[in-house]
């Protein structure tokens, strides 16, 4: 299993921190913040290396990422940096997950860009734009769709939501036998 950390040069000239863990099908993880790093996931995710390529990134101006002019920050850039990402490390195809923050730069890609072949959005994204649910198009891109209700009815206001627009075969139930199941109570 490879497990390698790298600076990757973007095509504008800004280096993100990427911690890659595991073989197969790019992962590329989203943390939150602003200000935090990749970390947060660190040792939670681990497991999924066992089936995915996760790329755990440190965000433009986070963690091990170069430092930028905050006044150049914005969720467009975030979502591009994605992008630009996927393109200075020659991945065809690809899945984002974000959390938190990490969260919001998803839903914007996947509304904005919708250049992945799948997105899972963890906790804390921005529910209340109508744009937030979207799903696969007959070209097989994501699209917009009007969300209906809330993301879920729990006691938190957390919520995960994972469309597979272009990847079917990576599956929400399948799960690494090292990971841990969880029960909500």
């Amino acid at each position: 299993m490879v497990d390698l950390d790298t600076k990757v040069r973007l095509a504008d000239g800004v280096s993100l921190f990427v911690r890659e863990l595991g073989d197969g099908f790019p992962l590329i993880v989203l943390h939150g913040g602003p200000g935090l790093d990749h970390s947060m996931f660190r040792p939670y995710l681990d497991p999924l290396g066992d089936e995915f390529r996760l790329l755990y990134v440190d965000e433009r101006g986070q963690g091990r990422s170069d430092r930028v002019d905050p006044a150049t920050l914005s969720l467009e850039v975030f979502a591009r940096d994605v992008d630009l990402l996927a393109q200075a490390l020659g991945l065809d195809r690809f899945a984002l997950l974000g959390h938190s923050f990490g969260a919001i730069v998803t839903t914007k890609h996947a509304t904005a860009l919708g250049t992945a072949a799948a997105y899972v959005v963890s906790g804390g994204a921005d529910s209340s734009d109508p744009s937030f649910f979207f799903s696969s198009g007959e070209s097989g891109r994501s699209t917009r769709v009007e969300r209906k209700g809330p993301i879920s009815r729990s006691r938190s206001s957390e919520s995960c939501v994972i469309v597979r627009p272009v990847a079917p075969h990576i599956s929400a139930t399948r799960r690494s036998a090292r990971m841990p199941s969880f029960s909500g109570t």
